[in-house]
């Protein structure tokens, strides 16, 4: 930042007439924000003053040069953090190229869930906080490398480390540790975490487009590695990004083609009769053959085919369900999965109601599946528009029951149906008395709230039978039936 100065003053024990000085006038210097950058002096031989039209000359030109400096200024710095920009960066790492400096260090920082605090509170606050954290980072690696933002909430550094540098270690220790703490921004604690990605210099890059992006990859793949994080670059990731590439423009292609399924779970009472099934989309593709769900839906997620999809399969399962009802076969509901990026979606309700109305399907035969995660994004939207979906006849279930924030206070709240036990409550059931104890507490809790409960991820007569002691309502999982496409589904219903 630009330091405040005052004004110059010509400090002489000299008679100012030996420097044939007959006159001068001073006019500060003022940037933007109303700081002082310095003072534009001019000189004169002569002794009579300066013009009304002279001192208007000179502070326009004090004015000009005030809006120089800031265009300069501001090329360089992002206006919000007061920080160096990815303009200063690409300089900045070009000149240590061709300084042919040994190595040097670029560190690619991204803020762990800041889209929630520019949600919640605003993005006044979001660019407080971002400025308050890129402070800190300053004062974290001193006066050993430049800090940038690089854009929405991330940041780039650039340290003279090598890569087995003691000092680089003991830096992205200080800096992780940091965020361990709250930042405070207008009186208010806020939390935040970053993952963050490390290349070098030459090793991983010989100019600033691939020391960003392999930094970059690294740092993704911190994120996929758990969050607040850090990963080094290593040419593995390179192939690993190239192949998800490759394979996120042949699944929009796939999207485009209508080349992805819809497979139902069948899902069953306690006396084993077919009674619902659960949707899921599923992608066969003819180069790489399967590629499993839990592959390419975080692609869709992150580059906005999810919306594509979940209308896809909201539409063909409501399809499926009434074909079912066409034939006779009545008593059979359908089970949907809403992802985030739908549910965040501006008019899913009319969306949902919509499909309903085309498909001509009754709404008590579609349930909405939605997890923890997304019901606590914003606890107040999410009633609403629960109570909107309730309000057509759907049934709303909670999904991965028992893996989010503060289940059992959301059972009360919630205007919902059904709970899903998560599989992992499944898996452990008949080897841990203690996970026993917990689901029958929340099976128990649930029917006291009016709740259907759902156990999923059965696998063995074991599983089974313990949950039907501890009384499950539903059962889902491979041992009862893996998931299968619509005509397996139809000569399934014709055997009952």
């Amino acid at each position: 930042m630009i330091e405040n100065t005052s004004q110059h003053e010509f400090v002489s024990n000299l008679p100012i007439t030996y420097l044939g000085i007959g006159a001068y006038l001073g006019v500060p210097i003022v940037l933007k924000n109303g700081m002082i950058f310095g003072t534009l002096c001019v000189l004169k031989q002569e002794t009579f003053p300066f013009s009304s039209d002279d001192i208007e000359t000179i502070t326009n030109m004090a004015s000009f040069l005030g809006y120089l400096i800031d265009l300069e200024y501001t090329s360089i710095h992002d206006v919000a953090t007061g920080l160096y920009n990815n303009a200063f960066t690409s300089t900045y790492i070009g000149e240590l190229v061709k300084e042919e400096r040994s190595s040097f260090s670029v560190i690619y920082f991204d803020l762990d869930q800041f889209k929630y605090i520019n949600d919640t509170l605003g993005y006044s606050v979001g660019n407080q906080l971002l400025a308050t954290i890129g402070e800190h980072i300053k004062k974290e690696i001193g006066e050993d490398g430049v800090i940038a933002r690089y854009g929405g909430d991330e940041f780039v550094l650039v340290l003279p480390f090598e890569r087995a540098s003691k000092n680089l270690e003991i830096s992205l220790a200080s800096l992780m540790n940091r965020f361990t703490k709250p930042f405070h921004v207008n009186g208010q604690a806020l939390f935040t975490k970053a993952s963050i990605g490390i290349s070098f210099y030459p090793d991983d890059g010989s100019d600033f487009n691939d020391l960003i992006k392999h930094a970059e990859i690294a740092m993704y793949e911190a994120k996929a590695n758990g969050r607040n994080n850090y990963q080094y670059f290593n040419q593995n990731m390179n192939v690993e990004v190239n192949r998800k590439c490759a394979l996120t423009n042949d699944l929009s292609r796939a999207v485009e083609d209508k080349a992805l399924e819809v497979y139902y779970q069948p899902q069953f009472n306690m006396q084993k009769k077919f009674i619902g099934m659960e949707a899921l989309v599923r992608w066969n593709d003819p180069i790489n053959g399967p590629i499993p769900p839990a592959e390419f839906i975080p692609m869709a997620e992150e580059n906005g085919l999810i919306l594509e999809i979940g209308q896809f399969v909201l539409e063909t399962a409501c399809r499926d369900v009434k074909e079912l009802m066409n034939r006779g076969i009545t008593d059979v509901k359908v089970a949907v999965n809403l992802s985030v990026r739908q549910f965040e979606e501006n008019h899913l309700v009319e969306k949902v109601k919509k499909i309903l109305e085309v498909t001509n399907l009754a709404p008590s035969m579609l349930t909405l599946e939605i997890t923890e995660n997304i019901a606590i994004l914003d606890i107040a939207d999410t009633i609403s528009i629960l109570e909107q979906m309730k309000s057509l006849g759907v049934q709303i279930a909670i999904d991965d029951f028992g893996t989010g924030y503060s289940s059992l206070s959301y059972l009360r709240t919630l205007p919902m149906d059904s709970v899903k036990l998560d599989r992992s409550f499944t898996t452990d059931l008949t080897a841990d008395k203690k996970q026993a104890t917990i689901v029958g507490a929340v099976i128990m809790m649930a029917h006291a709230l009016e709740l259907q409960v759902v156990g999923e991820g059965i696998e063995t007569n074991e599983q089974m039978r313990f949950l039907e002691e501890l009384g499950c309502d539903e059962f889902q999982g491979f041992l009862l039936g893996r998931p299968m496409p619509f005509a397996d589904i139809l000569e399934l219903a014709n055997q009952q």
